[in-house]
């Protein structure tokens, strides 16, 4: 997920946009890059704590093929 937003963001141009549309979302210009900031800080333990809140009720789905 970083290598793809990191990659979209390289020149001016993507950096650009992505600045352009957290200001049209009523955001702060800068709070695109502190969400990546935050997602690099996501530990194993907190994807752990939240997969039953995420994915309660669903069934799962087994998939055989031949």
């Amino acid at each position: 997920m970083l290598g793809r937003r990191g990659m979209r963001r390289l020149d001016r141009v993507g950096r650009a946009y992505y600045m352009s549309m957290e200001v049209f979302a009523g955001r702060s210009a800068d709070s695109d890059e502190k969400y990546g900031g935050a997602l690099k800080q996501v530990t194993v333990d907190d994807v752990k704590r939240l997969v039953p809140v995420v994915f309660a009720g669903d069934e799962p789905l087994v998939v055989i093929a031949e």
